[in-house]
């Protein structure tokens, strides 16, 4: 399970958390350690993400039904809200500093791969 930048043949991250799994852990989870590096949570359907709680910055890529980042926001402090009123269907919550490490830009093509 991997999410991928197809445009700039970079890797976002080498795991994928779904907001599918227990809820309560993984939230607990992120507000006292935040992401390990290579980790990535996605949320589908989402067009906003809250970091209330929260103890350190995220990284935050909404996309479309396609896959094309369609807004993005970088190291969003704790107590903040990312808000995307175009045609995002899911967001990926990602450790601080990836969307610049992989240099991640809107418009780009991400793959997710759930196998």
């Amino acid at each position: 399970m991997a999410i991928e930048n197809l445009t700039r043949n970079t890797t976002l991250a080498e795991h994928i958390i779904s907001i599918g799994n227990p809820f309560t852990n993984i939230i607990d989870f992120l507000r006292e350690r935040g992401l390990p590096q290579g980790y990535a949570l996605w949320i589908s359907p989402c067009r906003t993400i809250y970091t209330t709680g929260m103890k350190m910055p995220v990284d935050i890529i909404f996309i479309n039904s396609q896959g094309i980042v369609v807004a993005i926001y970088r190291e969003l402090p704790p107590f903040c809200f990312a808000d995307t009123k175009n045609e995002a269907v899911s967001a990926i919550e990602l450790p601080a500093e990836t969307i610049r490490n992989s240099k991640t830009q809107v418009g780009d093509r991400l793959r997710l791969s759930f196998i």
